[in-house]
């Protein structure tokens, strides 16, 4: 039947007018043409997120990708990324005004206080003043520099803002504004305000101490690497920055119990130890997941844009993981080594004064025989 149906439609066709059958095939061809310049123009990924505004969603969680809408309506939209013709990659810094404006009036706002500080006689050290505008540089790198722009093509380039944000800035930036800056690094009005805001001070006090910043640091850090948090964040500008800040918000509530911004000195206690390996011991843990897994955790997203730049995409995601366990393990060497150095040093100086108290208390009685 199928056969007899067909040669019906040739001989139907053969009795057309030539004209007509030429400019069918012609109209035919076109289309034909037109639709595959479509398709080798159009990315992967932005073929994905066609089928995502139509409804079609592959892993079915309707309910969050509702939700990711609605969030994608109130802000930005980060589209995945394009597919391009052979290794002719582009790498363009984008310059967004919110992160620049920051960087700019963190900075301003220290030079400032240590303008105060010096006009009252006191002298910041040089390497306090090198640790907040390191820390700051880094901020800045990784919010408005290259990594931003990658980050929406490789995994590994995401997961080196985090790093540079969470691991390395938010350390220094605390190192840089130990007291006395401290107390002079916002407006006097500001911190009028602040200090009249008793409920907002003793949730903070409770959040810096030790046994809750982990768990916090740890919950944030696992939460935002969950997968519809993880893309949420790629396709929305809001909850990208959110997250963003979100990760430097917990880094500095767990960096505070271990070098006490309030002091002029850090004390070295040995605790210290123990709370810096167990917060770098969990951003490790999740490393060695990426290195682990034989799939791409985040592929809906990247697709195989990493092939652009001579990756795979599990290479890209293995070098991510490898970078996020690197850097926790150089930190939390350098910071232990450096916390026992300091409890060394602080006991050899406790027993020096013990020694100068007894000499003098020796002389003393000499004195009075």
């Amino acid at each position: 039947m199928a056969c007899l149906g067909r040669d019906r439609d040739d001989r139907h066709r053969d009795r057309q007018p030539h004209r007509l059958r030429e400019q069918q095939d012609r109209g035919q061809g076109e289309a034909a043409a037109l639709q595959a310049a479509e398709e080798v123009s159009q990315a992967p990924g932005e073929a994905r997120a066609e089928r995502r505004r139509d409804g079609d969603h592959p892993t079915g969680s309707t309910g969050w990708a509702s939700f990711l809408s609605v969030l994608g309506s109130l802000g930005h939209e980060r589209l995945p990324p394009r597919a391009r013709a052979g290794n002719n990659v582009d790498v363009s810094v984008p310059l967004d005004p919110g992160p620049i404006a920051a960087v700019v009036l963190s900075g301003a706002l220290y030079a400032r206080a240590i303008r105060i500080l010096r006009r009252r006689g006191q002298r910041i050290s040089v390497w306090q003043q090198i640790s907040w505008y390191a820390g700051l540089l880094l901020l800045a790198l990784a919010l408005v520099g290259p990594f931003d722009s990658l980050a929406d093509e490789l995994l590994s380039a995401h997961m080196a803002q985090h790093v540079l944000i969470a691991d390395l800035a938010a350390p220094l930036l605390l190192i840089g504004l130990r007291t006395p800056v401290l107390v002079f690094y916002l407006p006097r009005p500001v911190l009028v305000t602040l200090a009249h805001r008793r409920r907002l001070r003793s949730v903070f006090r409770t959040l810096r101490k030790p046994l809750v910043a982990v768990p916090v640091y740890i919950g944030v850090l696992y939460a935002w690497h969950l997968g519809f948090l993880f893309e949420g964040a790629l396709r929305n500008e809001w909850l990208h920055l959110l997250q963003h800040w979100s990760f430097v918000a917990s880094s500095l509530l767990v960096w505070w119990a271990p070098l006490e911004p309030k002091r002029r000195r850090v004390a070295g206690e040995l605790w210290k130890a123990g709370h810096v390996l167990g917060a770098r011991l969990g951003g490790m843990m999740l490393g060695m997941a990426f290195l682990a897994m034989r799939t791409p955790l985040y592929g809906d997203f990247y697709g195989d844009a990493a092939r652009a730049y001579g990756l795979t995409p599990l290479s890209d995601q293995q070098i991510g993981g490898g970078l996020m366990m690197l850097v926790d393990l150089l930190v939390m060497l350098g910071a232990l080594g450096f916390f026992f150095w300091r409890a060394a040093s602080d006991s050899d100086r406790a027993e020096q004064d013990a020694a100068g108290v007894g000499q003098a208390a020796h002389e003393r009685t000499l004195a009075a025989r």
